[in-house]
């Protein structure tokens, strides 16, 4: 489904998916060169690193400074803010349809274009 938004709000756009962070984070270490992305969206609870670990995990790269927005089913404000605190751009409640999600990276984009995507990663 996030896919099918992307595609649709950001037309032409390259959109990867991958299984898992640790894939994410091999697929940026193995591809130094490519342009870096110029927006992420985690899953709060992927296997094998969540998103929380993947942002501290790039913390020392040149990717620390990519937008990096969460999204969850966790109601957990302690949830919120070790994403926070691990440098996500903001973080957001998994919606449950289409027209949610929609809703929600429309926010991300307006968040991006107004340069309210402060990381703080370093």
């Amino acid at each position: 489904m996030l896919s099918a938004v992307l595609s649709e709000l950001m037309p032409g756009s390259l959109i990867r998916t991958f299984l898992d962070g640790t894939e994410l984070v091999m697929h940026l270490a193995a591809h130094p060169d490519q342009q870096a992305p110029q927006l992420m969206i985690l899953d709060y609870k992927m296997p094998l690193m969540d998103g929380p670990a993947v942002l501290n995990r790039l913390q020392s790269t040149h990717h620390a400074f990519i937008p990096a927005f969460i999204l969850s089913t966790s109601q957990e404000e302690r949830d919120k803010a070790r994403c926070l605190q691990a440098g996500a751009s903001g973080y957001f409640s998994k919606p449950t349809n289409y027209g949610e999600l929609k809703f929600i990276i429309l926010e991300i984009m307006r968040r991006c274009e107004a340069g309210g995507h402060h990381s703080n990663r370093k």
